[in-house]
């Protein structure tokens, strides 16, 4: 079906009985299921719905086989206003959508400027909240299907994810007063179009989902392919299988955590004689409980807690900074939290530790991460889709990865950084870059072993780190300003 955004040519509550009778409860995630038919009937109800197909059926199917919950029903879709009359025509789509169901709509749009998938998803969860905010219990279905669930692990399984990252989506899961709930988990994406097709139903289709930009995009349209095609069994099956495996897990370390709970913690410590007697996974689980109830928002880097967990099991203090001005550290007995205000004084040039986030005195954090440099990679540097502000790209042919300090700024110091005439004294150069006197001080200076800068945030890099187009490796230093 090709005019997926077409006026579908029979009513949608029609439609909605249609898919019911094909997918009735019992082929469903049984998870979700019986949550909404045990607790759904407590919360309001709320469906995502993007206007693509698989939000599409999960909406038809919630119609279909609650019919009781349909007068208090809202369909909610942000508008990313990304791709101009497209994006209207997907608001447009929804909106008919919800008005042929006769449920709620709600919707809002956005500013058009973010374009990363975290970011897009921070927007989308930020509006869900809004929408569901006042509802003492949301049930937030959303239509995530089978091979979401295949593309997640891949991405999270490259970023080191433990077992609650590898168990996700979940097809229950509570964040505040929200339920997401996603019933589909079990139906392939396949089976989702094949479905909508059979019953004449119509949806959206986002061209943005097949561009290369996206790292899910890539996955699908690469990876997960050559898997599809490698293996000699369906790996959608499999890793629903696997994905409930990792939950069952995840779920029984919880439940001894909380066991062991009351044995570790004391007045916002934890005891790290009576934590060690935990094997580690079981000790990751308090930690993170710990931070939660002690400095709600706060956690660890993935990295930083390795080392703190390494340091715990070889009897040695350890400090480690949640933010730049708080802290996690044990001294062999306990672990706890200290804040320390930044100081006024200046600070010693410091190593830059790989892949771990560094939090600076003056608010703010770096990070760095060797990678491969892709042609599009290098393509999109050298297009200058990178924000000076944030992020810099330098050759790992020039500039050896393990050398990497960061300092304040110095009197005298000197830069010669991309597309300058030659060196120039710093100063200088934040005046033409109209970088104010307040945030100079503030900035940190990324330099070599031999104390030569590389980087200053809002700056393009040094002229000797740039790269070429035969770069292999590459560094990828991301600095986050404070918020205050």
């Amino acid at each position: 079906m090709n005019a997926h955004d077409e006026s579908c040519k029979s009513s949608w509550p029609v439609l909605a009985a249609r898919v019911g009778v094909l997918l009735p409860l019992t082929s469903l995630d049984s998870t979700a299921v019986s949550f909404l038919q045990d607790e759904g009937v407590q919360g309001t109800w709320f469906s995502a719905c993007s206007g693509g197909a698989d939000s599409v059926l999960s909406t038809l199917l919630a119609f279909a086989h609650f019919p009781d919950r349909q007068e208090a029903f809202t369909v909610a879709h942000f508008n990313h206003c990304l791709r101009g009359e497209a994006s209207n025509g997907d608001e447009a789509f929804v909106r008919s959508f919800a008005e042929g169901l006769g449920v709620s709509f709600a919707s809002t749009r956005g500013k058009g400027t973010a374009v990363d998938e975290a970011s897009l998803r921070e927007e989308r969860l930020t509006f869900l909240s809004q929408v569901t905010a006042g509802h003492k219990a949301a049930i937030l279905l959303q239509g995530h299907q089978r091979d979401d669930i295949s593309e997640t692990f891949l991405w999270r399984l490259a970023r080191g994810a433990g077992l609650a990252g590898l168990a996700a989506p979940r097809p229950v899961r509570r964040s505040g007063n929200i339920v997401f709930v996603r019933p589909l988990l079990s139906i392939s994406r396949a089976e989702v179009r094949r479905i909508l097709q059979s019953v004449g139903a119509t949806w959206r289709e986002d061209d943005s989902n097949t561009s290369p930009i996206y790292l899910r995009n890539r996955l699908r349209m690469g990876t997960m392919d050559a898997w599809c095609k490698d293996v000699d069994r369906e790996v959608g099956v499999g890793t629903f299988r696997s994905r409930r495996l990792l939950e069952e897990a995840d779920d029984a370390l919880e439940q001894w955590a909380n066991n062991a709970w009351l044995e570790c913690f004391e007045e916002n410590i934890l005891k790290v004689h009576a934590l060690t007697r935990f094997p580690i996974a079981l000790r990751r689980k308090l930690i993170a409980r710990w931070l939660h109830e002690t400095v709600p928002g706060r956690f660890i880097e993935s990295n930083n807690l390795d080392y703190l967990l390494d340091a715990l099991e070889q009897g040695e203090r350890f400090k480690t900074n949640l933010s730049s001005n708080l802290w996690v550290e044990t001294d062999c007995k306990h672990l706890s939290v200290v804040k320390e205000l930044p100081p006024l004084c200046a600070w010693s040039p410091v190593a830059l530790p790989e892949h771990a986030r560094l939090f600076l005195p003056e608010g703010g954090s770096l990070i760095w991460q060797a990678e491969s440099l892709s042609p599009k990679g290098f393509a999109s540097i050298a297009a200058g889709q990178v924000k000076p502000g944030e992020q810099a790209f330098l050759s790992e042919d020039t500039v050896p990865a393990a050398k990497l300090f960061v300092r304040k700024r110095q009197p005298g110091d000197r830069f010669n950084h991309l597309g300058a005439p030659g060196e120039r004294k710093l100063k200088d150069v934040f005046i033409d870059k109209k970088i104010g006197t307040h945030l100079r001080d503030k900035l940190p200076v990324i330099v070599s072993e031999s104390n030569e800068i590389l980087w200053v945030p809002g700056l393009p890099p040094a002229e000797k780190a740039k790269l070429i187009e035969s770069s292999a490796r590459v560094i990828r230093l991301t600095y986050t300003r404070s918020l205050t």
